[in-house]
């Protein structure tokens, strides 16, 4: 009788040593790379613009998006807008609102690793290349319009 409860003993710590790999294997390293995006920032281009905008991420949850517009006359300015991000299968998934508003439907999204942001529309993909800036963004964006 002792025989077979201490068999069920090892059985069950064997089992709790597996899911425990399994975690360390899998679910962990995704969740170390989500959190680090937190304080840094991106600075994108496209083939026509050499600064074109930028993300800040602000904490594990919020991103500030940067685009500059162009207008007419050729007069450049800065649009900032808030939203929701989400790490889902490499893309960080950005929200069309902000968390005041719901966070809204993931239109758009940046690939992890190759770090090109994407906007998917009915007839094209728009896309940007980022890569990470140290530094204000916003000072830095600011700088680039008044070239």
């Amino acid at each position: 009788m002792n025989l077979k409860k201490t068999m069920a003993g090892i059985n069950s710590i064997r089992n709790n040593i597996k899911l425990f790999l399994i975690y360390l294997i899998i679910v962990a390293p995704l969740s170390s790379f989500a959190n680090d995006f937190p304080g840094k920032n991106l600075i994108c281009s496209t083939k026509s613009y050499p600064v074109k905008g930028g993300f800040e991420f602000t904490n594990r949850s919020e991103v500030n998006k940067f685009n500059i517009l162009v207008n007419d006359s050729g007069l450049k300015s800065i649009k900032r807008t808030s939203h929701c991000y989400r790490i889902l299968e490499g893309r960080i998934l950005i929200s069309d609102k902000s968390a005041t508003y719901g966070c809204g439907s993931y239109s758009s999204y940046i690939d992890m690793f190759s770090l090109i942001y994407n906007i998917p529309t009915n007839e094209i993909i728009l896309s940007a290349n980022c890569k990470f800036y140290n530094g204000n963004l916003a000072t830095m964006l600011e700088k680039s319009i008044r070239e």
